[in-house]
C-alpha cells in the first residue's frame, strides 16, 4: 500500500515540479483552480440550505470531501503554507 502510494507521489511530482522542486507555471494554474474548486481557500466547509438556513448534511459531505482531495495532492505535492499563500495572491 505504502508502495503505491509513494509511485503517485512521483509520478504526480514529475507532472507538476521542475529540477528544483518548485510548481511549474502550469502546475501552479491547475494547484490554484483544485484549491478554489475544492474550497480549500478558505471558504467554510459547513454548507446551509438556501432556503432554511439550516446545516445541509449532503452540501457539507460534497465539500468536505472535496477539501480532502485537494489536502491529499498538497501533501503528495509538499506544498508548504507559503506556496499555498502565493496561489491565493496569484487568484486575486
Amino acid at each position: 500500500m505504502a508502495t503505491a502510494y509513494k509511485e503517485k507521489q512521483i509520478a504526480l511530482r514529475r507532472l507538476t515540479l521542475d529540477g528544483k522542486g518548485n510548481l511549474t507555471r502550469d502546475a501552479r494554474i491547475l494547484v490554484a483552480d483544485m484549491r478554489a474548486f475544492c474550497q480549500a481557500d478558505g471558504r467554510p466547509v459547513i454548507k446551509y440550505s438556501p432556503t432554511t438556513g439550516a446545516i445541509d448534511p449532503v452540501a457539507t459531505a460534497v465539500a468536505a470531501a472535496r477539501r480532502e482531495v485537494y489536502d491529499r495532492y498538497r501533501r503528495m505535492l509538499n506544498l508548504d503554507e507559503y506556496v499555498d499563500i502565493n496561489l491565493r495572491d496569484e487568484d486575486a
